[in-house]
């Protein structure tokens, strides 16, 4: 499913809807589950992270996606290159025990493909169950607004995957959008 963005000005108290299952939208047994959303931005080799966390209602199908952080390319690139490495060592040393080159000098190129095969299909296989409209955290924080000087944090931009959660939340929280 797509994921919809609004930004939201820090000014304020942020009210979440709490009537229905923000991921899936279910009204039935929805209780508040403390949800960590994080922001990580990266710059060279370093990086800070920014952490938020918020009371979102979450029905019990979809309380495991509570903790579940989205997708990051930068994690899902390190893991196709930890693959692609273990994959590459692995056929350089049996070539060795062997004492034949079976690859033909195309071992690296075939762990890359392997890892990326094997990598795609791990993430392609955690879709969403039933009504959910994501198997990760379905609130996300996607992107922050912040004073140049200070650092101070003066707008947040908030993605949702379910969209008629998206709605309730714009209606409670209509004077702190941002304009």
């Amino acid at each position: 499913m797509g994921e919809a963005r609004l930004e939201i000005g820090t000014g304020g108290e942020i009210e979440f809807p709490t009537e229905l299952c923000c991921n899936c939208a279910s009204p039935d047994r929805v209780g508040p589950v403390d949800s960590e959303l994080k922001l990580t931005r990266y710059f060279g080799m370093g990086g800070s992270e920014y952490a938020f966390t918020w009371r979102l209602p979450y029905c019990p199908e979809c309380q495991v996606t509570a903790s579940r952080n989205p997708l990051n390319r930068l994690h899902v690139v390190l893991v196709v290159g930890v693959w692609t490495t273990a994959l590459f060592l692995a056929a350089t040393i049996g070539q060795m025990a062997l004492g034949r080159n079976l690859l033909e000098g195309n071992d690296f190129w075939i762990a890359l493909v392997l890892s990326t095969v094997l990598v795609a299909g791990f993430y392609a296989a955690r879709r969403p169950q039933g009504q959910q409209t994501s198997y990760y955290q379905p609130v996300r924080i996607r992107k922050l607004r912040q004073k140049f000087t200070s650092g101070e944090v003066t707008g947040i931009v908030l993605g949702f995957t379910n969209r008629l959660y998206m709605r309730r939340f714009r209606e409670r929280n209509a004077r702190s959008l941002a304009r």
